[in-house]
């Protein structure tokens, strides 16, 4: 008879997103992926625990002995509550099974009551959702949160006096460790990443990561067309049907559990950090002079959360369309080699479990492989990160919905600061999109990615006047092409005019030229480099 102990994090968000200062936001991300897979690891093992999942929020541990389980479960609430004292998390009871399937639904034994693990941790989550500790109302509270009380010594930069937890995210932020010096099993995903980037472009020493938003962009507010032209993009993504994958590999031998998620977050840091060293190679990082008068070069990215099947990343906005095809077509290479990460992976050993699992129609489930719901969010770099994730998870579910997630998807909008952008009231674009392949009547984000390319020269007049005309002419496809046939450019054999009125691609199975199209083509002309 084993004994199983289940932790899960919850409001990860409502944690992560205390305010909006991207070194708190990175900081808090990359505390949480510590306790996660490294600190709560230490603590099961030392207590001769035999870990089953760790990672995305969720911790599973088999023992021998109730003892060591009790001992285990006291330990991780006292770390957990000491170290993010406002996250809310559930703990399940020590639960005796002979295995973790039985564990999970177990209802009776012997007589004794014990909720099954998943039934259990879900009604906690509903009723209690986790640890409270709050502070006394007479005591200065910290200049960053104002949640919880300063501590002495404690200053941000700016003199602001700090708590404990807001000066940890902010040391976490800042990668202390030594990337290239530390054992493999001390690090993060997150720093396994960096750690991969900065010794794929070669460079020497250590780059900073950025801190603040205005970090991600070379000089003072001067370059990169001044302050008002620093806009940022925000990507986040998942990997779709991880539901019905998950309860497939939970259902071989437990010892092999852990190897099949530790090989697919092994697949995903491999992917991320192929895709990074691409897109922003050596010649891409920057110097800018500090307040100190300092030289430090940059890395101009910022990894938010890289953990389990979710990625966050932040970048100048001129990167994100490179960064989003790169990033589908290193998973696509990986997932098609998945069988050298671990046999499980394999589209093959999926399909084959489920057919055996679920029959060919029992349930109606089909296994798609693994893929990524992705979307992105362009808007200016002082424009509240809440607000950003808010609409990039509303987008990221659109695009797996839409698509039915039958491969890697992206959706995306450009977001005003201070308002909605209206925009998107008037102008529909073709959106969501597969990036691989056409479906369902739209092209691939692929095929818009060379249209830019095609249409790069397009002047920025031009642009501006067909769109005037667009919301002139009510949509009407057929109004508009009769405009565009009577500009003079249109004669032109080799001008953009006339090669738009030609391109196939932008017309509804190449009859009417498609408005849905034609906006979707401007929208990422203006974020295309050319």
């Amino acid at each position: 008879m084993y004994h199983y102990l289940s932790v899960q994090y919850s409001a990860i968000q409502k944690t992560i997103l205390r305010h909006d200062r991207l070194w708190s936001i990175s900081g808090m991300s990359h505390t949480l992926s510590e306790i996660n897979e490294i600190e709560m690891r230490n603590i099961a093992t030392n207590h001769g625990g035999l870990i089953i999942v760790a990672g995305g929020g969720k911790f599973t541990v088999r023992f021998d002995s109730k003892d060591e389980a009790e001992r285990t479960r006291s330990d991780i609430e006292r770390h957990i509550s000491t170290k993010l004292p406002m996250l809310e998390y559930q703990v399940s009871s020590i639960v005796p099974a002979m295995s973790l399937k039985e564990a999970r639904e177990k209802e009776n034994l012997e007589g004794l009551t014990y909720p099954g693990i998943v039934q259990e941790l879900s009604e906690k989550k509903r009723v209690f959702r986790g640890y409270g500790i709050t502070y006394n109302p007479h005591l200065m509270v910290c200049g960053e949160c104002e949640e919880y009380p300063v501590e002495k010594g404690l200053y941000a930069p700016d003199n602001k006096r700090l708590c404990r937890i807001c000066n940890g995210a902010r040391q976490m932020a800042r990668i202390v460790k030594r990337l290239r010096e530390d054992e493999e099993s001390n690090l993060t995903s997150i720093n396994r990443i960096y750690r991969s980037y900065i010794e794929g472009i070669n460079t020497e020493g250590q780059p900073e990561i950025p801190l603040n938003m205005e970090d991600l962009f070379p000089g003072n507010g001067e370059g990169e067309g001044g302050e008002k032209g620093r806009r940022i993009a925000v990507w986040m993504s998942d990997v779709n049907s991880m539901g019905e994958m998950v309860p497939l590999w939970l259902m071989q031998e437990e010892e092999r559990v852990l190897e099949t998620f530790d090989s697919l977050k092994k697949l995903f840091i491999d992917a991320i950090s192929s895709t990074l060293i691409k897109v922003f190679p050596r010649s891409e990082l920057f110097e800018k002079v500090e307040k100190e008068r300092r030289k430090v070069t940059y890395i101009p990215f910022r990894l938010i959360v890289a953990g389990g099947d979710d990625l966050c990343i932040v970048m100048p906005d001129r990167y994100i369309l490179s960064f989003a095809k790169t990033l589908s077509s290193e998973m696509n290479k990986k997932i098609r080699d998945a069988d050298k990460y671990n046999e499980a992976l394999s589209e093959n050993w999926l399909k084959e479990k489920a057919e055996k699992v679920y029959g060919e129609k029992k349930g109606g489930k089909e296994i798609k492989g693994i893929s990524f719901g992705g979307a992105f969010v362009v808007t200016h770099i002082h424009t509240p990160f809440t607000r950003i994730h808010e609409v990039g998870e509303e987008l990221m579910g659109e695009a797996k919905k839409d698509t039915e997630r039958r491969g890697n998807s992206i959706n995306w909008r450009i977001l005003a600061a201070d308002k909605e952008p209206q925009s998107d009231k008037i102008l529909e674009a073709e959106r969501p999109l597969l990036i691989e392949e056409g479906y369902n009547g739209r092209l691939s984000f692929n095929d818009y990615l060379n249209l830019c390319k095609d249409f790069k020269n397009i002047s920025g007049s031009h642009l501006y006047q067909i769109v005037g005309r667009i919301i002139e002419f009510n949509k009407d496809e057929d109004m508009l092409e009769r405009w565009l046939l009577k500009m003079p450019e249109a004669g032109k054999k080799d001008s953009a005019i006339s090669r738009l009125i030609n391109c196939e691609k932008l017309r509804n199975n190449g009859d009417r030229l498609s408005i849905k199209r034609l906006v979707t083509l401007f929208e990422l002309l203006t974020l295309s480099e050319g």
